[in-house]
């Protein structure tokens, strides 16, 4: 088990050089305008280490919609926006939808508010359960001995807590997808035997609420809808 912890940290070591390398090669291919040799270094790094450089998505998005891949140009946007969301890209996303006659590009300030909401939701958690630790364990320490504890210390625990209560509803953990196959079955219940609700083109953007076996839940018109996992792109 000993002689395993080295290797592993050998292996990460070298899968972390190995991407360093792609994309280094990936960024001189797009900067000779090879583009179609950059991007099949871009979707190795992508597909192999699940991470990329916020430039590394913002060509892949470039790319794919020179080539005319508009569904595949969105969902590198997309992926992009998740993790820094910009003004600029919501609209190069409404204006590749409007384009096509997609939905599910409609952006607001609650839509910005909840991704930075779900991008921090892990510290704003634990800043939250550290308060309420530290003014339990005061107010414990405080008991011992045998000192009074005042009655805004127990009001603000309560608060506290009622926070992250709060906060925990709050967070949906609900992600989006992107239909790639042109012609997704939405159905009424997670079954290949269920009733059809509505055949959605590719590149139309889904919300997506929930997830049973290889299905997705999401809503369509304002009716509840499935889709297989197969058919979309998802945006985490």
């Amino acid at each position: 088990m000993l002689l395993l912890v080295p290797f592993l940290l050998w292996s990460g070591s070298m899968l972390g050089q190995t991407a360093e390398a792609l994309l280094h090669q990936a960024d001189t291919l797009f900067r000779a305008r090879r583009y179609p040799e950059s991007l099949v270094k871009y979707e190795q790094i992508l597909h192999g280490s699940g991470q990329a450089t916020p430039a590394m998505l913002l060509r892949m998005a470039f790319i794919e919609e020179g080539l005319g891949q508009y569904t595949e140009a969105l969902y590198y946007l997309n992926l992009y926006y998740r993790r820094h969301p910009r003004q600029a890209v919501a609209i190069k996303m409404e204006d590749i939808a409007a384009r096509h006659n997609l939905s599910g590009y409609q952006f607001s300030d609650l839509d910005f508010f909840f991704i930075w909401y779900d991008r921090y939701y892990d510290y704003l958690m634990a800043g939250l359960l550290l308060l309420s630790f530290l003014l339990l364990a005061l107010a414990a320490r405080k008991k011992r001995m045998g000192r009074f504890v005042l009655i805004r210390h127990g009001v603000g625990l309560i608060l506290i807590l009622l926070l992250n209560v709060a906060v925990l509803n709050l967070h949906s953990g609900a992600s989006q997808a992107i239909v790639h196959h042109d012609g997704a079955y939405l159905m009424n219940a997670p079954s290949a035997g269920a009733r059809l609700v509505h055949i959605v083109p590719k590149g139309n953007r889904l919300a997506i609420s929930g997830r049973q076996d290889i299905w997705l839940k999401t809503e369509w018109n304002g009716r509840t809808a499935y889709v297989r996992q197969h058919q979309v792109l998802v945006v985490r």
